[in-house]
């Protein structure tokens, strides 16, 4: 978060001092609640689709009510997952710049600024995907080593990736047509 806001503001070196824990630890804790909040729908679409895929392996005939069910899900699933996807910079960016938990749920005012900067937040997501797979590999040639990936490789693979995460979205925040408070 504090790289997100230091990008925003135009800091030259973006990367917090590492002094302030239990702030790091708050934020932290804001994203993780909003985004948990945010997946509840998708949790709660499982849950159907978990009994429509049970009802396949009755076989008393419900099978075409249970691949209705998982297909109807899954179809819900997707586009609460898209959505969801597309507004998570709006999340870390709101976040970020207010510090306040309720900033992740103005809906109005995230959909304005995901509408506003869609080319951007596209590209940025794009880019981590990209981001995530180079992680993954340096992560799985670490891990070939054993100690080495466990101890160092995965911890820096995961840090380096939420870094560029984090730099991505202050951008998205400092150039954003909406104002951002």
């Amino acid at each position: 978060m504090d790289v997100i806001r230091h990008v925003m503001a135009g800091r030259e070196h973006p990367l917090p001092e590492w002094e302030d824990w239990s702030g790091f630890l708050s934020r932290g804790f804001k994203v993780f609640a909003a985004l948990l909040i945010w997946s509840l729908p998708a949790i709660l679409l499982s849950i159907p689709m978990a009994v429509g895929g049970a009802m396949l392996d009755q076989g008393s005939g419900s099978e075409a009510i249970g691949i209705m069910i998982m297909v109807c899900g899954g179809c819900l699933l997707f586009l609460w997952a898209l959505f969801v996807t597309l507004l998570s910079p709006a999340i870390y960016v709101r976040i970020a710049a207010t510090d306040r938990f309720s900033s992740a749920f103005e809906l109005g005012r995230m959909w304005a600024f995901t509408r506003d900067n869609l080319g951007n937040v596209i590209i940025a997501l794009l880019l981590l995907i990209v981001v995530g797979v180079i992680a993954s590999l340096v992560a799985g040639l670490g891990l070939l080593a054993l100690i080495i990936g466990i101890l160092i490789t995965i911890p820096f693979a995961t840090l380096w990736q939420y870094l560029v995460q984090a730099h991505l979205f202050g951008q998205i925040g400092k150039y954003s047509v909406t104002p951002v408070d």
